[in-house]
């Protein structure tokens, strides 16, 4: 159709082969299970989704700046109290 797999069409859902890319956490008990947080705050971290991410390196077309704090904040809250990341 016309439509090339550039960032921009990638980021913006334009390219119809893009898919986003979920992570499903497991929530029961979570505050028993830091390891499980900790690895949500990894994968949500600047170091992963930001725009010099080593996931950008794999391909990932990284969330705009505003969205990737919000979704690293949402995971922070995952947090058992008493662990920091």
């Amino acid at each position: 159709e016309g439509i090339t797999p550039s960032f921009s069409n990638i980021r913006d859902g334009v390219y119809p082969l893009s898919r986003p890319l979920y992570l499903y956490i497991k929530l029961n008990d979570i505050s028993h299970h830091a390891n499980r947080a900790l690895y949500v705050m990894e994968f949500t971290s600047p170091d992963a989704v930001g725009e010099k991410g080593y996931l950008q390196k794999k391909g990932l077309i990284p969330f705009p700046l505003t969205e990737q704090k919000e979704i690293h904040e949402r995971a922070r809250e995952l947090l058992p109290p008493g662990v920091s990341a």
